[in-house]
């Protein structure tokens, strides 16, 4: 029953609600009434359904009440705060522009303005308002937006006069007496709105406010004991206020200007850390406090905010950054903070300051990128009468010895007006050093030249003995051995060689002097005394010098003497054991021991199967059987050879020892076929040759003349006499000409010579090598190439080794590394001549890497850094190549050790590379702190590879913006902007860098 009760209630209401409306539809007046008496009532909703429901039945001709009615319609969507609000209040406005209600409106559209946060366009609507118009409270609303309306466009005179009014107001006055003094404070004019902030400072809405102005305003009026007192009141009653980082930065200033720097160190730090917004000059007060109470390693954060800018600031930010570093033993940074200071002219004095101490940081650093002579430079440019002036004069002419660019350092040298000894002394220095990079670089002339100027500097002796030793190591790898031995022995005989380096080297030096000059007596006394004094048993040299005691006394016939030495290298296993092997043998053979040669040199083969000298080995020992009579072994020896080195010089002997083994045991047979197969197998050689003149003995021994002929004629030979002869002479005429050099004519001829005779004739392998040899001295690589394929394409020829190696190299220096590599790699599996097999090795390894082949490249090294007869210098490359290789494919763990090893020494190429690569593999690996530690122990090496050690410095530059620390990546590039002088792709890839800095700093 409740339910029904229930909806009868509602029913009978809806009844009720439904003829109360049916009757203010058909009564618009009483409609238009209630809207009124409702907007009075602030009963807004139902004020608007009232005059909306007059508007839709009014009589249009009552046209005051229309518009009184869309006024309240209007201010009831105004107090309604309806998103229509401004839009019905700028059409009414627009519809009824003489209204009596347009001040009313305008007032009400800019309050809504006002609130929407259209602080100008409210000014511009509320300037029209007749405030007289207004009643008491709109008024005062009207002050306070107008008010607020110019406080946020920094309008604080006009704002200033809209709060006045409304102090004491009691609804505004505290929030007017805010307002009024923030209008005072940002107009400067402090006394007048301190007290405004004093009237309202414990206020609960406020006091989060109003003190930290009133602190502000005693800063500006400089009442410092105020400051103090207020702020310590200020930090206790208000502890969790963040605003309390200003407060703090304020008492830094404080105690900044009472030079009670701890203090002000540790309120910046305070307000650092509470605000993270500080001025640029509350930094640098941060900075020189920290500098100041010592602690420098705290100066350098704030420093660097300051720092950067061009002005006064930035550049005594620089300056004290400079300090900051030295004093923390931070000699790069230091160096770069001190270029950038010197670089402005905003303080003159600052400047001063900063290029003297950027010349010296270069100075004791030994600049990078060789800035000392230019830093000594430009700071006598710019300040000639500076205090500094005489100290940084006397330090020139060590800094120009210092500095790596030695040619610059010449130059620099060259154009002073005034000379003295130091200076004197410094150009020999550097006419030594520039001699020593051509050394280096294997221009021997030049380095020659070099050191002889540098010895002409003075007409007394020299300051540096080392010069003579340099120019004699030059001398001596230019083939001049008696000026190379000169200058060795004028350095030995200088009492201050002995306290030099390389003066026990001296002594293997002038023993190879004397031993090319076949002087062998001296030249083991030499080399005996470097023997004696070298301490290192196993290092490459020492043995080497054994080897040389060795053939000294074997070139004297002292054999005993001779088979002790190469004994001792024998046994050590190392480079050249293999020669020494060999020597022993030859040395019992002399003796006539052949059966103690043959042991000796099986115990070679066994040994040193890759030998340059185990192919020799079996053919000595094949001779041996020979002259003992065994001819079945010097057979089957001989047989052996060509199996296992076909490609061999000493297998085309071998063939023809074969024939005359067979002859000597009388089994003509077998002789003729020995030899013809040396005519087959080996065309064009002398042995060839020899064998042709065997085989017509054999058949004429027989009385075959026929046979011989018709033997000659399966071979295409020629079998008219004539014609041999006329062959012979047109051949001998062409080589003569090509003996005595004169290499066009001769081309001419062997070409002629091989167009009217070949393939027939006798000398058609001889004619082909002197052809592409002709052309090759006249650097007409391509004629010489198509004539050095023939070679490598008649197996057995004498000449396959010379012409794959000279094939390789023209299409190398081609850049057709992939015909180079097939010209390496076959040339490598048929040599057995150890510079041939060393060139085809790094000829395959260089190749595989330059056709981005990293597996090839891989396996290369791994023989070369197996074969322990490998020079350190192929070992040193084959190392790098792999490593390279790995780094490829994204092995760089496999890359680590190789990295590790050749970044020992920086002086060579692969070492600053490898320096390089290893600093940035730990940066692949995130692991900043190695990666930084390996880029600083580069800087440190003194290396001259100077592209490495700059993209190190570009590494660097990423590490720090890897850390957020865009400042100090900044400076690493601008060092090289500034210092760099390589035509290469750094300066463009340090020209990106600074770009996606800037980029990551501005704001979008």
């Amino acid at each position: 029953m409740k339910k029904i009760t229930l909806l009868c209630v509602g029913f009978t209401s809806l009844l009720s609600l439904q003829a109360q409306q049916t009757y203010t539809y058909s009564n618009p007046a009483r409609a238009f009434q209630e809207g009124k008496e409702q907007y009075l009532q602030q009963q807004f909703s139902a004020s608007e359904h009232s005059l909306q429901t007059y508007l839709q039945t009014a009589d249009p001709s009552e046209k005051s009440k229309i518009q009184e009615a869309e006024y309240f319609i209007a201010a009831n969507a105004y107090e309604l705060r309806q998103s229509d609000a401004t839009d019905l209040l700028k059409a009414y406005v627009e519809k009824y522009q003489g209204t009596s209600m347009l001040d009313n409106v305008k007032f009400r559209l800019g309050i809504l303005l006002f609130e929407q946060k259209q602080y100008t366009a409210a000014i511009k609507e509320l300037d029209k308002v007749n405030i007289k118009k207004l009643n008491t409270s709109d008024e005062n609303l009207y002050h306070f937006a107008l008010g607020y309306c110019y406080t946020a466009v920094n309008e604080f005179t006009k704002a200033r006069d809209q709060f006045k009014p409304l102090i004491g107001v009691e609804k505004y006055d505290k929030t007017a007496n805010y307002y009024y003094g923030y209008s005072e404070y940002a107009l400067g004019n402090y006394d007048t709105a301190l007290p405004y902030f004093e009237t309202i400072q414990n206020q609960p809405e406020f006091s989060p406010l109003a003190p930290y102005y009133i602190i502000q305003i005693y800063a500006k009026q400089k009442e410092y004991d105020k400051v103090k007192s207020y702020g310590k009141t200020i930090l206790e009653i208000n502890s969790n206020n963040p605003k309390n980082g200003e407060v703090h930065r304020i008492m830094g200033e404080c105690a900044y200007r009472d030079q009670d720097y701890k203090l002000a160190a540790a309120d910046f730090a305070k307000a650092f850390t509470t605000d993270k917004q500080l001025s640029r000059a509350s930094f640098y007060m941060w900075g020189m406090s920290c500098m100041q109470s010592g602690a420098y390693d705290q100066a350098v954060m704030p420093l660097t905010k300051v720092a950067g800018e061009t002005d006064a600031l930035g550049q005594n930010a620089y300056l004290a950054l400079g300090n900051a570093y030295t004093k923390t033993n931070d000699r790069l940074k230091a160096q770069m903070a001190y270029a950038n200071a010197g670089k402005l002219t905003f303080d003159k004095g600052a400047q001063e300051e900063a290029l003297y101490n950027y010349a010296l940081s270069t100075y004791e650093s030994n600049a990078q990128f060789g800035e000392t002579v230019k830093a000594f430079d430009n700071f006598l440019s710019i300040f000639p009468n500076s205090k500094y002036a005489d100290e940084v004069n006397s330090r020139l002419a060590t800094a120009l010895i210092q500095s790596k660019d030695y040619t610059a350092a010449l130059n620099a040298i060259n154009k002073l007006k005034t000379s003295n000894a130091q200076v004197i002394a410094a150009k020999e220095n550097i006419l030594f050093h520039l001699g020593v990079q051509q050394f280096d670089k294997k221009n021997y002339p030049g380095a020659i030249a070099n050191l002889t100027e540098a010895l002409a500097v003075t007409s007394r002796r020299p300051s540096l003995v080392q010069i003579y030793f340099w120019r004699g190591e030059s001398y001596y790898r230019a083939g001049e051995y008696a000026k190379a031995e000169s200058d060795f022995n004028t350095y030995q005989d200088d009492p201050r060689s002995s306290r030099d380096a390389n003066f026990h080297l001296s002594y293997y030096d002038l023993a190879y002097c004397k031993f090319i000059s076949r002087d062998y007596k001296q030249s083991l006394l030499a080399f005996m005394r470097f023997a004696g004094g070298e301490h290192e048993a196993m290092s490459p040299t020492y043995i080497d010098a054994l080897i040389r005691i060795g053939d000294c006394y074997y070139m004297t016939r002292d054999f005993i003497n001779a088979h002790k030495y190469y004994a001792q290298v024998v046994a050590k296993g190392k480079a050249g054991s293999d020669y020494a092997e060999y020597q022993i043998a030859f040395i019992y053979g002399l003796q006539k021991n052949y059966r103690g040669k043959i042991t000796e040199l099986n115990k070679l083969i066994e040994n040193f199967p890759t030998s340059n000298y185990a192919a020799n080995a079996y053919y000595e020992i094949g001779r041996s059987y020979i002259i003992i009579e065994q001819y079945d072994k010097a057979i089957e020896t001989y047989n052996a050879l060509i199996k296992k080195y076909p490609n061999s010089e000493f297998t085309r002997k071998a063939a023809l020892e074969i024939g005359l083994a067979y002859s000597n045991t009388s089994n003509k047979k077998e002789a003729l076929t020995a030899y013809k197969q040396v005519v087959n197998s080996y065309p064009g050689s002398s042995e060839a040759k020899v064998a042709m003149e065997n085989i017509e003995n054999l058949y004429v021994d027989q009385s075959d003349a026929e046979g011989y002929v018709s033997y000659r004629r399966s071979l295409g030979k020629s079998t008219d006499i004539t014609s041999v002869m006329e062959d012979s002479l047109v051949y001998t005429t062409a080589e003569k000409v090509y003996l005595n050099g004169k290499l066009p004519e001769a081309a001419t001829l062997f070409s002629n010579y091989l167009s009217k005779y070949c393939p027939q004739g006798n000398y058609c392998i001889k004619a082909t090598y002197y052809l592409a040899d002709s052309y090759m001295q006249q650097q007409k690589t391509d004629e010489a190439l198509s004539n050095y394929k023939k070679l490598t394409e008649i197996q057995g020829n004498p000449y396959m080794e010379q012409a794959l190696a000279q094939c390789a190299s023209i299409t190398y220096d081609k850049k057709d590394y992939a015909a180079s590599l097939n010209y390496f790699k076959t040339l490598e599996a048929t040599t057995s001549n150890k510079e041939y097999q060393e060139a085809a090795s790094l000829g395959v390894l260089r190749c595989s890497h330059l056709t981005n082949d990293y597996g090839s490249t891989i396996k290369s090294a791994n023989r070369i850094l197996n074969n322990n007869l490998a020079s350190s210098d192929m070992s040193t490359e084959a190392r790098f190549y792999r490593a390279k290789a790995y780094l490829a494919i994204n092995k760089s763990d496999s890359a680590f050790n190789d990295l590790t090893v050749l970044s020992k020494n920086v002086r060579t190429v692969f070492g600053a590379e490898a320096k390089y690569e290893l600093a940035n593999y730990y940066f692949q690996k995130q692991d900043l702190k190695k990666s930084e530690a390996e880029v600083m122990s580069f800087i440190n090496l003194n290396t001259p590879h100077q592209y490495w050690l700059a993209k190190s410095f570009i590494l660097l530059s990423d590490i720090y913006v890897k850390r957020g620390d865009n400042f100090q990546a900044k400076q690493y590039l601008l060092t090289l902007q500034d210092n760099y002088h390589q035509q290469d792709d750094i300066l463009s890839i340090v020209k990106q860098k600074l770009q996606d800095i800037e980029k990551s700093v501005t704001p979008k």
